[in-house]
């Protein structure tokens, strides 16, 4: 039987930070729209949640699949970036 990994995440929640940042969910492109991308994510931000994080930002390309099909299942709402540092 052959084995392989075709979707992940990652978690690593600094309980003294502020802020945390994640990437998102990455599926396989011949498993993708199969429900993982949405298990992953909603599994991740139960996490986010249970370690007392109440916001989750998101950042992705406009118009990407994952911002028109998968963040709006979790009432993700595009927003412009607000640079960190001025040029």
């Amino acid at each position: 039987m052959l084995r392989c990994i075709i979707a992940g995440t990652f978690l690593a929640v600094d309980p003294d930070a502020s802020e945390q940042l994640i990437p998102g969910p990455c599926v396989l492109m011949e498993y993708r729209n199969r429900g993982l991308g949405t298990l992953l994510l909603a599994a991740a931000m139960q996490h986010l949640r249970d370690a007392g994080l109440k916001r989750v930002c998101a950042i992705t390309r406009q118009g990407s699949p994952v911002a028109r099909f998968l963040y709006p299942k979790f009432d993700g709402r595009p927003s412009p970036i607000v640079p960190l540092l001025a040029a």
